[in-house]
């Protein structure tokens, strides 16, 4: 630089100062940015757990618009219209999607622009005011699910979600094919039976055992300490009273029983009461 005239040693200089100006503000913009959508978050996910039945079922409403703007498979829909109505904050919004993308329930279409300055001030923007996507598309498993075994975005839920509500104790298992099934109970003992002598006695008996499990979900749900796992219990209880209600359900009880047995798996510390029924099952001889 010493060699090059003064003035355009000084252009030279300046333009790199500028540059580094340039850097450290899109830095600042940046970071400021991830910082408030980290804030957004924060507050829209404690709205979303102190109201777990309400979000669950905008969730399930959402996947059940995508699937029916879904013609075929992996076709992207703009769900923007879908939040009339609704009431939903953009942060809450983001938060609702987030964890159906989290699940591999959907999956998000992004948007292209122009250049690589474009883009980076819509990212900014996006991350700063939380902005939630627009174009969403339905995972290939869950769109056969609810098109051809004619799924609705509850049970969607129940079946892919469920896994972000286990039971923080590790003494749960279940093994529905014969193997005992262990649940802390809330009062501190263990309870467990055999699911497969359940299995039998649910498969033979009449409804007033069904109708037993049901109250029994519904007194666990009533009990649980978390809002979380109330809103999965309730949930699989109004799944057990629908398919109680249906004349054709006898036939599809042992896959019933099977959901019961994973939602045990997965809260025995939560639901004593359930697997207190469903060890009475057994009756008195059965070991």
């Amino acid at each position: 630089m010493n060699d090059l005239p003064v003035g355009i040693s000084n252009l030279f200089a300046m333009a790199t100062w500028a540059a580094i100006a340039l850097l450290v503000l899109m830095a600042l913009i940046l970071g400021a940015s991830r910082f408030n959508r980290w804030r957004l978050l924060k507050q829209a996910k404690q709205t979303i757990h102190d109201d777990e039945k309400r979000a669950r079922s905008i969730q399930a409403e959402l996947l059940e618009c995508i699937q029916y703007y879904s013609e075929n498979q992996r076709q992207p829909v703009n769900i923007a219209g879908f939040w009339k109505g609704h009431s939903v904050s953009r942060p809450v919004r983001s938060a609702l999607i987030g964890e159906l993308v989290d699940a591999r329930v959907v999956g998000i279409v992004p948007q292209t622009y122009k250049n690589d300055f474009f883009d980076f001030i819509a990212k900014a923007w996006v991350d700063f005011f939380c902005m939630p996507p627009t174009v969403l598309i339905l995972s290939d498993r869950d769109w056969l699910l609810m098109v051809n075994s004619k799924l609705n975005g509850q049970e969607i839920l129940i079946e892919r979600m469920i896994v972000k509500f286990q039971s923080i104790d590790t003494n749960n298992y279940i093994n529905t094919g014969g193997g005992n099934v262990i649940g802390v109970a809330q009062g501190g003992s263990d309870v467990s039976l055999k699911m497969g002598d359940v299995k039998q006695e649910v498969a033979g008996a009449d409804l007033r055992n069904l109708r037993e499990i049901l109250l029994a979900l519904r007194v666990d749900a009533d009990m649980a300490r978390d809002s979380g796992i109330a809103a999965q219990i309730v949930a699989h209880a109004d799944l057990l009273e629908r398919e109680i209600k249906d004349p054709g359900a006898e036939e599809s009880r042992g896959n019933l029983l099977e959901r019961i047995s994973n939602l045990v798996n997965k809260y025995g510390d939560a639901m004593v009461t359930t697997v207190r029924v469903l060890g009475s099952l057994r009756g008195p001889d059965a070991g």
